[in-house]
């Protein structure tokens, strides 16, 4: 969605919060989804809390997508080499997957 490449939230935090203070959300989130994922993978496919465990992983990878989206922001040059990473690490990722389909060891 464009909306969230240029939503005016972002603008509006660099230019109230500053960068350091973003970098500090970014990690406090980064924490935040590591926890989630960490009760993502405990949590029993029959339990009731699923749901509950599944809202909250998508929550905390939504707000570290929308700081890393603000980090984009900061430096105009960054999404570009971001963009060019993860092509590069992309591509490696489909030749290791190829390669262990083709060797029967996936």
């Amino acid at each position: 969605m464009k909306i969230l490449e240029n939503h005016p939230a972002y603008k509006k935090a660099r230019e109230e919060y500053g960068f350091e203070f973003e970098l500090d959300m970014l990690v406090e989130e980064c924490a935040e989804l590591i926890m989630a994922v960490s009760k993502m993978k405990r949590a029993n496919l029959k339990d009731e809390s699923l749901i509950e465990v599944t809202a909250n992983f998508a929550e905390e990878v939504g707000d570290v997508e929308n700081l890393l989206q603000q980090m984009k922001h900061w430096v105009p040059e960054f999404e570009e080499a971001v963009n060019e990473i993860r092509v590069k690490k992309l591509d490696r990722l489909e030749r290791r997957v190829d390669e262990q389909i083709k060797n029967g060891s996936a």
